[in-house]
């Protein structure tokens, strides 16, 4: 009976170590705690109850056991200070799993808001992409329009070459005969090669001025164009003094004489045209009827200190352009200019409305073709002068400006 009481008490003891043990080695240690409490802050109220648990436990384990009921009921006190530093432990953790939460939360909406962004932009570059994609197949479609423009201008540039391989033919003649006739006075052979007439002399005077007036526009805009030519007219009047004479080679109605007029210039004007010629008369302008060969051939009076042929050219076939600007060069006095005004063939848009829209044109001139035969001519110096710009900035018009020394 003894012995069984006293594995009784072993057990109990052992088993009430074992709690105590357990614990005890459950709760932190207090910091700073000198002999080694375990607790932590919010920790103390559970070290104290333990304190007096075990002391309680150690007593009345001296005095035997203690009934089931007691035993619960200490525990709970302890139970319940146990599930509060839990809590206590516990509760940084969750705030902490809270704030995680909430920026996980912002985190979605800001990153679906960056998503929505990159879709909008794709979309954006998308489009971009297709317009540059619409503008490359444009820019192939304009290179191939210019590679056919260039061929046909090769074309073009062959057949002018080959005029002008005829045309230097026919100078040679020319040159021997002004040679013998020496120079542009007198009347030469009727066999001589001269330049052609105008292809206008085959029309009707009266269909062919109001033809020339629907196309070139009124008479005030015709004056203002001139206007372009006072600081050239200035300046060579200056240079041969007094009142010199300018001779206007397809004068028309005079417009230009009149306003050579009004700077000090004494004026002759020649046109085919009889209409023309009557209206210059009616203005107090001189001026003569007859085709450009005949009259450059046959001038023999006072030398010109300027010439001028405007819009004179293009009516031309190239064959005469060069005995034109060799029977001016002759004609001129020392010092003096001759201006060629024709359309810009280099604007396409004025090659179609004025050159083409004018059935009496027969070939546009090229600013280089008309420089290159003014230098073989015998003229010093030569100058191109853009003119009249269109609503783009682009020369419809260019003059070309040869003098000789």
């Amino acid at each position: 009976m003894g012995s069984d009481e006293t594995r009784t008490s072993t057990t109990e003891e052992t088993a009430a170590d074992s709690l105590a043990r357990e614990l005890y080695w459950a709760a932190p240690p207090v910091s700073g705690s000198a002999s080694g409490t375990r607790s932590v802050d919010g920790t103390s109220d559970l070290a104290i109850r333990w304190g007096e648990i075990e002391a309680t436990l150690r007593h009345d384990h001296a005095s035997g056991p203690l009934p089931d009921d007691q035993v619960l009921q200490m525990g709970r006190p302890l139970k319940r200070s146990i599930k509060r530093l839990i809590f206590r432990l516990l509760r940084p953790l969750m705030r902490r799993y809270d704030r995680i939460g909430a920026d996980l939360a912002l985190l979605g909406l800001e990153t679906s808001g960056e998503l929505e962004a990159a879709r909008h932009d794709n979309a954006g570059l998308t489009a971009e992409l297709q317009e540059l994609r619409s503008d490359l197949r444009r820019s192939e479609a304009a290179w191939e329009e210019v590679q056919a423009a260039l061929q046909a201008s090769q074309t073009v540039a062959h057949e002018h070459d080959v005029r002008i391989g005829s045309a230097a033919s026919e100078l040679e003649a020319l040159s021997r005969r002004l040679a013998s006739a020496g120079g542009v006075t007198g009347v030469a052979p009727a066999s001589a090669p001269a330049p052609a007439p105008s292809p206008g002399a085959a029309l009707p005077d009266a269909f062919y001025w109001r033809f020339e007036a629907a196309l070139r526009g009124s008479q005030g805009s015709i004056e203002q164009k001139l206007q372009q030519y006072r600081d050239l007219a200035d300046q060579l009047r200056a240079q041969h003094g007094g009142s010199p004479l300018w001779l206007d080679l397809g004068c028309g109605e005079g417009q230009f004489l009149a306003l050579l007029q009004g700077w000090g210039w004494r004026v002759l004007g020649m046109d085919i045209s009889s209409q023309a010629v009557a209206t210059c008369e009616e203005r107090g302008i001189d001026a003569v009827q007859g085709t450009l060969p005949d009259f450059l051939l046959t001038y023999d009076g006072e030398p010109p200190a300027a010439m001028s042929a405007i819009q004179v050219v293009e009516h031309l076939p190239p064959a005469s352009w060069l005995p034109l600007l060799q029977y001016s060069q002759r004609a001129l006095a020392p010092g003096g200019a001759l201006v060629v005004e024709t359309i810009y063939p280099l604007n396409v848009d004025a090659l179609a409305n004025w050159f083409f829209g004018d059935i009496t044109h027969t070939w546009p001139a090229n600013p280089e073709t008309l420089r290159v035969m003014a230098g073989f001519a015998g003229f010093d110096s030569v100058d191109v002068r853009l003119m009249n710009p269109d609503e783009d900035e682009r020369p419809q018009d260019y003059a070309l400006i040869a003098r000789r020394s």
